[in-house]
């Protein structure tokens, strides 16, 4: 099964991203992966990449679900738009969890096709985050090469994330 959301990861607002997810039910047991973009405006990027395992129980019409993640992650943040900053890269394993509860609204009479509604929510957490430290250079507001000043910038690499998502899902099994 497959499906994306979108993903709303930064409490003041300024953040958003994708995220795709496939898994495999072998039984209860859910093995899957996730690729995912994030970004904040005027702030940082982030691109990631992550294995999960965990359990799916059906109960009636709804779905319970809830499995630990571990993967890693690319991130670049503090690139100036009106400044010469050219940000801090670097790279970040980071473990999680989610959960989630599908109600199924339709199922096909061969069970191959159904519509189910969504409620999740994850939680993720970098293992080793560390600052960047560096200086660059300057130059004047709107392209004037007359004065150029050397600045010392710091960026942190690494962060919490959570996010709760609300979806109506198609599932092809």
């Amino acid at each position: 099964m497959l499906g994306m959301a979108l993903l709303p990861t930064d409490p003041q607002g300024g953040a958003g991203g994708v995220a795709t997810t496939g898994f495999v039910l072998v039984g209860p047991v859910e093995l899957g992966a996730t690729l995912s973009v994030e970004t904040q405006l005027l702030g940082c990027n982030r691109a990631g990449a992550a294995a999960h395992a965990g359990l799916r129980v059906p109960i009636d019409r709804f779905e319970i679900d809830a499995a630990a993640t571990l993967g890693g992650a690319g991130m670049l943040t503090g690139v100036g738009l009106l400044s010469d900053d050219p940000g801090a890269s670097g790279s970040i394993g980071f473990v999680g969890g989610r959960g989630g509860v599908d109600f199924r609204l339709f199922r096909s009479r061969s069970g191959k096709v159904q519509l189910s509604l969504t409620a999740a929510f994850s939680y993720e957490h970098d293992l080793a985050p560390y600052t960047v430290r560096y200086t660059y250079e300057e130059t004047g507001w709107l392209g004037s090469d007359d004065e150029v000043y050397v600045r010392e910038a710091s960026h942190r690499i690494g962060m919490d994330r959570a996010a709760v998502m609300l979806g109506v899902g198609l599932g092809l099994n």
